[in-house]
């Protein structure tokens, strides 16, 4: 017999006696949560000190917050700690109460009365502690101590043939690291737990496509590049152990609320990666979050002009409204409604040239218009929007024969490629505030009234491009994104004071003649092109710019 078949015999008996001393510690029916393992508490996994305050808030004054049981497939705790002052929840605090799987007796578990399923199949992680085993109901169990291997990106071993079987992934107290690409192929995986044991998530360990639930480690301190992408969650809210986040990780399409330690020290962004985002809660300060790749993202590149920005840990920061039901009918609406009580039309059936948006349907209060909801509706010429109408969804009027907005709301988001394409669009009637405005959101519309409110403080990519927009302030903006006035006919001299950053081609054949530019600390390539009034005597302060590129303008700077 071989070494490797030797050592994978002696591993499984381990385990068995493992099973065998567990189920005889359990011998009663009180629930596996109530105490926790002697293992488990010998370890020293498990820290009772309140944890390291964070920027943002101190900390200093705690309180004890409800005991949680843990379940069979995920961790509780015992004697966590919450902020009295910024109300936030000190996930490294207290102790773990680890899950410690379920307890079969008659075919059924006798905590949580699942049926016990047979084992499908099973293996060791070859060069480690931890071992798996897929059971016939499709739960996937990983266990054992320490670290999980890396696998290579095109890794075959364990469960390429099984990527189907997979319906749920449960992480066992005792494993340290979840590595590179582990559960990548298994992208039917519907629930994810992960024991808080766990410290670190390699690149690509999950993709996660089909997941709803999610039960991350509390004491998470790495996520790797690309996990849990194309997820299906409404709610997400990262621990406040966590450091990084690597490119791309929680990229999804249905992702509604998120809250943000500021614990953590580096999050990365992929363009387009959080499209539905409507609330976004952040722990630390606003000029903390901009520190981060995340701030930008959310404030300029990453299509996110719906996201309600929350600094601070406030109240309100910790409610935020979620998407509950879908697919709910009142007349020719289709609407989903929010935990906030609130509705978002999705769909609209009717024929109606002059349409007139109700403020309820269903006793729920209409706040939005969902993404796509009017995309290429070739009837509509006139919309009322009502005053309770909050938000605008992408694409949602996208290549529609509107010619007529009327809003009768005081402000309004509009995210990305709302009314692009609109070129029948010369009408609007609305006496607010535009609160923020998405990528090509008005682009190739004819309209020019446009109010903007003096918190926005960035212009989108492509936001009013080729339209006939009118503004004399520009002063209000830190970020000015990517041919955000191009092809315009802004025509007069422009101040840009103060301004950050100007994108590229932001006043392409703009209709420019003038502009002031102090403070500003980038201008990027063929900003000012094709603006025939510009030279180098009528753009003031230009030598204060810290870069400029060689493109910005037509005439050339710097002399080369």
């Amino acid at each position: 017999m071989s070494l490797k078949k030797i050592s994978f015999l002696l591993l499984c008996l381990a385990l068995t006696l493992s099973m065998i001393v567990g189920c005889t510690a359990k011998s009663t029916t009180t629930p596996p949560s109530t105490t926790p393992s002697t293992e488990s508490e010998a370890s020293g996994d498990e820290s009772t000190d309140t944890p390291e305050p964070f920027p943002g808030c101190d900390h200093k004054s705690t309180q004890k917050i409800s005991d949680k049981a843990a379940t069979c497939t995920v961790d509780g705790y015992k004697n966590k700690q919450k902020c009295k002052d910024c109300g936030q929840i000190l996930d490294a605090s207290g102790t773990i109460l680890p899950a410690e799987g379920h307890k079969y007796k008659n075919r059924s578990c006798i905590y949580c009365d699942k049926p016990e399923p047979d084992v499908a199949t099973e293996g060791v992680f070859e060069g480690t502690d931890t071992y798996w085993i897929l059971y016939t109901d499709g739960e996937l169990e990983i266990g054992g101590t320490g670290p999980t291997p890396d696998l290579a990106e095109q890794e075959d071993s364990y469960f390429y043939k099984y990527n189907k079987a997979v319906t749920s992934i449960v992480v066992y107290h005792g494993v340290t690291r979840i590595g590179n690409n582990l559960c990548r192929v298994l992208k039917e995986a519907e629930t994810i737990s992960i024991s808080s044991s766990v410290t670190e998530i390699g690149d690509h360990a999950f993709d996660g496509w089909e997941l709803e639930k999610l039960y991350l480690s509390t004491r998470l301190k790495w996520l790797g590049d690309e996990n849990f992408t194309s997820n299906k969650l409404f709610f997400l809210e990262l621990p406040n152990t966590l450091e990084y986040v690597g490119a791309g990780c929680f990229e999804s399409t249905q992702l509604i609320s998120m809250r943000v330690p500021d614990s953590i020290k580096t999050f990365k962004t992929v363009k387009g990666q959080f499209a539905n985002l409507e609330n976004l809660a952040y722990t630390g300060t606003e000029s903390q979050f901009m520190t981060l790749e995340l701030g930008k993202h959310m404030k300029v590149d990453g299509k996110c002009a719906l996201v309600n920005l929350l600094y601070n840990y406030t109240a309100e920061a910790n409610d935020l409204p979620y998407c509950t039901k879908r697919g709910l009918k009142d007349g020719d609406f289709t609407y989903i409604i929010y935990t906030d009580k609130t509705a978002r039309i999705t769909k609209y059936s009717g024929s109606s040239e002059d349409l007139i948006i109700p403020e309820k349907l269903g006793g729920y209060t209409v706040t939005g218009i969902h993404s796509t909801c009017f995309e290429e509706n070739k009837r509509l010429v006139k919309i009322t929007l009502p005053k309770t109408m909050k938000t605008i969804g992408r694409e949602a009027f996208l290549n529609s024969t509107l010619s007529e907005l009327v809003i009768l709301s005081s402000e309004l988001r509009v995210a990305d490629d709302a009314f692009k394409g609109c070129v029948s669009l010369t009408k609007m009637t609305f006496d607010g505030f535009f609160t923020d405005v998405g990528h090509s959101a008005f682009s190739a519309t004819h309209l020019s009234n446009f109010k903007l409110s003096p918190k926005m403080d960035a212009v989108r990519a492509s936001a009013f491009a080729q339209t006939e927009i009118k503004l004399t302030d520009f002063t209000q903006f830190e970020y000015i994104g990517d041919s955000a006035f191009a092809y315009t006919s802004i025509d007069q001299e422009i101040d840009l004071t103060g301004v950050k950053e100007i994108g590229m081609g932001a006043f392409y054949r703009a209709g420019i003649k003038g502009a002031t530019v102090t403070g500003v600390e980038k201008i990027c390539a063929y900003a000012f092109n094709l603006n025939s009034s510009l030279n180098k005597d009528n753009v003031k302060d230009l030598d204060g710019v810290k870069t400029v590129d060689p493109t910005a303008f037509d005439f050339t700077y710097p002399e080369i």
